[in-house]
């Protein structure tokens, strides 16, 4: 992004994509910005007012960009005007108070990188959708993606989506299917996503995706288009939700190198992606193991129910399904060590609040268990791009870390507004399926925006425990926030923490689960922080890598040591 867009009366989400969109349609030529927004005089709604140095031959150039500003969803009107074509009186005003936005310096390309677009190097596929209404077109062998697919999703390759279609709903619709290594890239709803196809996969029109040619490397194309997606979304349009056409994809242009460097590079960042992703899958298994454990021990009751069929007392009727398939079990339900069983009890008491429960255990309310600070709000006065300003945390931020989508501010707030590594935070607004969930936090200092609670331990509670207890009830948290549903969206409140019970174990047991999941929970977040600190170090390269500032001065080496 332009640092003199800084200079100007503008978001940071506006100065990017007004920095998109003048290096996609006017690359090379000097622009300048004057008026109220240069003097920090302007209304939310003032225009934004802009000359470019533009030859002749440029003027389709212009007359493209003036349309994409029209299309954009900045909330306000950019005039741009060709300096040859304003009256010479006029000059003197503009150069009176003025920013540089865009400097006509041409950066020369690395020697041997070539400048393409994206129609010349690759086939841009389009999706579709058989008909719900026809059963035989799903359910079949083909994997079929929507762009809900890849939401925090985060690795590079994929192999399926959440539901298959058959040949013939393949061939009874506009879907294709795609060879492995194409790159899948969302085109709408939202712009950006990015994987590659680990086998064949068809996706629906929410994609436009890319066979490259020959001499064209897909998992280089992977980390370009990811890095270039406020591009994408300078080039998109439309009214309700924007779009990139595969006409105005197939316009984009990339610098791009040699196919040993295109292949080098990827193999760079690959291995740093490597070791993330290696990251992320042992944190799954840390959290499987670790809710396993808490629901046998806490939601199923698992060690009582054992300990009941072998003094062979009596089993609530509710609770008798459950003992059938413990005893079916036979051996292997005693695995636990006979000093760490005698702990639970072999009887249940009946409460009103959650049935049936282990005898002399209790419940309270998970509002009992902890304080719930709900973010704060922000206005676009409080957005900053300066340096020490704090990222402002959202589902997306949780999710997948800060990007470049992400607000900062400088403003101030109270301390319990503010979240740093290790909190555990609560989304409880937004999509039921996918927004509704528990996190630590590993991203640093920041702000927490509202919709998501900070969750603050009472005295003698374990992170552990609440942790997983919120974890494990995710599914119940799920079903509050639909039946409250509105335009897709639901919620769950304090209220309802304070309606939904747990079960409280004596203190011997607690200390037996406590010394395991914390280890768990120890190894989950460590390898969080090891998450953070490589994706830095992979974002950091990225930039220099794709733009030429760092060069491989021997891909070929560095490939065949991969080999």
């Amino acid at each position: 992004m332009s640092k003199a867009l800084n200079n100007i009366d503008l978001t940071a989400a506006q100065r990017r994509e007004v920095t998109a969109l003048l290096q996609h349609y006017l690359p090379d030529t000097e622009i300048w910005a004057y008026g109220s927004r240069v003097k920090f005089t302007a209304k939310p709604h003032s225009d934004l007012d802009m000359v470019a140095f533009a030859a002749k031959e440029q003027s389709q150039a212009v007359a493209n960009l003036r349309e994409a500003f029209e299309e954009s969803y900045l909330p306000f009107r950019v005039d741009l005007f060709v300096w040859d074509e304003v009256p010479e009186g006029f000059h003197r005003n503009i150069e009176e108070a003025r920013v540089v936005v865009q400097n006509m310096k041409k950066k020369d390309l690395p020697e041997g990188w070539k400048t393409v677009t994206v129609g010349e190097i690759a086939e841009v596929i389009g999706g579709g959708t058989p008909s719900s209404k026809v059963d035989e077109y799903w359910g079949g062998s083909i994997p079929w993606l929507t762009p809900k697919d890849l939401s925090g999703y985060d690795f590079r390759r994929v192999k399926s989506g959440k539901r298959n279609i058959t040949a013939s709903g393949l061939a009874n619709s506009s879907a294709r299917l795609l060879p492995k290594n194409t790159v899948l890239v969302t085109s709408r709803a939202p712009i950006g996503y990015v994987a590659l196809a680990d086998n064949e996969i068809a996706t629906n029109q929410g994609f436009k995706s890319l066979i490259l040619n020959d001499g064209y490397d897909p998992d280089f194309f992977y980390y370009l288009i990811k890095h270039n997606v406020p591009t994408l979304e300078a080039v998109s349009s439309g009214t309700t939700f924007k779009e990139i056409s595969g006409k105005a994809f197939k316009q984009i242009k990339f610098n791009v190198p040699p196919l040993p460097e295109q292949k080098a590079i990827a193999h760079i960042l690959g291995s740093l992606d490597d070791k993330i992703e290696l990251n992320r899958r042992m944190n799954e298994t840390l959290e499987a193991l670790a809710q396993a454990l808490f629901k046998s021990w806490f939601v199923d009751f698992d060690p009582v129910i054992d300990n009941a069929l072998t003094a062979g007392n009596t089993i609530p009727d509710e609770l008798k399904e459950k003992a059938a398939i413990r005893q079916g079990l036979g051996d292997k339900r005693k695995s636990l060590p006979n000093d760490i069983r005698r702990l639970f009890p072999s009887e249940f008491a009946y409460t009103e609040e959650m049935g049936w429960i282990p005898k002399r255990w209790r419940i309270q309310s998970l509002y009992e268990i902890a304080t719930l600070i709900n973010g704060a709000a922000y206005k676009n006065f409080d957005f900053t791009d300066e340096s020490e300003a704090l990222p402002i945390v959202k589902i997306a931020e949780i999710k997948n870390g800060i990007s470049s989508q992400t607000k900062f501010t400088k403003t101030v707030l109270a301390d319990k507004y503010r979240i740093s590594d290790g909190d555990i935070l609560f989304s409880w607004s937004g999509n039921p399926d996918t927004s509704i969930d528990t996190f630590i936090w590993a991203g640093g200092d920041a702000w927490l925006n509202q919709h998501i609670f900070k969750v603050l331990l009472k005295e003698n509670h374990e992170k552990s425990l609440v942790y997983y207890q919120l974890r494990t009830l995710k599914t119940k948290f799920s079903e509050i926030a639909k039946n409250k549903q509105t335009t897709g969206l639901g919620h769950v409140t304090a209220q309802d923490m304070k309606n939904m019970y747990i079960t409280r174990c004596p203190s011997a047991i607690l200390s037996l689960f406590n010394n395991s999941a914390d280890l768990l929970l120890d190894r989950y977040y460590s390898n969080l922080m090891d998450i953070k600190n490589q994706s830095k170090i992979r974002d950091a390269l990225l930039y220099a890598l794709l733009s030429g500032e760092i060069r491989l001065e021997q891909p070929e080496q560095i490939l065949e040591d991969r080999s």
